[in-house]
């Protein structure tokens, strides 16, 4: 017999080949089950049933665990955060702020525009200014980004 599309045909002593129960195991379908959760009506998501043995529930742990679980201590260097609410000392409390501090201490007064300032209004000092040669040179466009006007 020939093989067809690379597949091998099967042997007569495949024929009579006993299956392990382990493949026959693998070869079924896998069933699916709903998991041990009821719907909360306090959540969306499902309240688990947990189902705790007795001998988890009395068991202690062995003497590598408690060490396990001890906190690690702090390294020689380290210097504990201070409290939030720290006292204020009396000669704080008691401190009376000289003239230039008070008038540090005050905001700016910007001078607010009225309504009938015209803020496009140019003043007569800007309608008189002369450029330098410098910015005249900066105000050319550059020769690359021209485009010439097809006639």
């Amino acid at each position: 017999m020939e093989p067809y599309w690379g597949v091998t045909p099967m042997g007569d002593d495949m024929m009579y080949d006993v299956i392990s129960s382990r493949t026959e195991e693998l070869a079924k379908h896998k069933t699916y089950h709903e998991p041990p959760a009821r719907k909360s009506y306090l959540w969306d998501y499902p309240f688990w049933d947990h189902q705790i043995s007795e001998e988890a529930k009395t068991i202690s742990p062995t003497e590598r665990l408690v060490e396990l679980a001890k906190p690690k201590g702090d390294y020689a260097g380290y210097v504990p955060r201070r409290p939030v609410d720290e006292p204020v000392s009396d000669a704080a409390m008691s401190y009376i702020a000289t003239e230039r501090i008070g008038e540090l201490a005050k905001p700016k007064i910007r001078a607010v525009a009225t309504k009938s300032e015209n803020p496009f209004e140019i003043s007569e000092s800007a309608k008189n200014a002369v450029a330098t040669p410098r910015l005249e040179q900066l105000s050319l466009p550059l020769p690359r980004k021209v485009t010439r006007k097809k006639l």
